[in-house]
C-alpha cells in the first residue's frame, strides 16, 4: 500500500496522525513492526519518521526519470 500527505497539509501533522494510524494497526494485529520508503533527499518525512521511532535499513539507488525526485537514493526505514 501507498498513501503520502499532499503537500497543503504537510507540516500539520497529518502525518503524525497517519503514522500513530499505522501503529496501532500493527499492535491490533500483533505485526513484527512498520516499514516504509522514503526519499534521501525529503529531509522533513526522514525527521518525522525518525521521531516516531523509524531507523534507516538500507538504502538503494534512485533511477532517473525527467522530472522525477530530486534525491539520490530510496531510504528503507523500519520501527520494530
Amino acid at each position: 500500500s501507498m498513501l503520502g500527505v499532499h503537500a497543503g497539509w504537510r507540516g500539520k501533522g497529518v502525518g503524525s496522525v497517519l503514522l500513530d494510524v499505522a501503529n496501532k494497526k500493527r499492535d491490533e494485529t500483533k505485526a513484527k513492526g512498520l516499514a516504509l520508503i522514503v526519499e534521501d533527499a525529503n529531509e522533513g518525512a526522514r525527521k518525522l519518521y525518525e521521531r516516531k521511532g523509524y531507523a534507516v535499513r538500507s538504502k538503494r539507488p534512485m533511477g532517473r526519470v525527467p522530472g522525477g525526485t530530486h534525491g539520490s537514493d530510496w531510504l528503507l526505514m523500519v520501527k520494530e
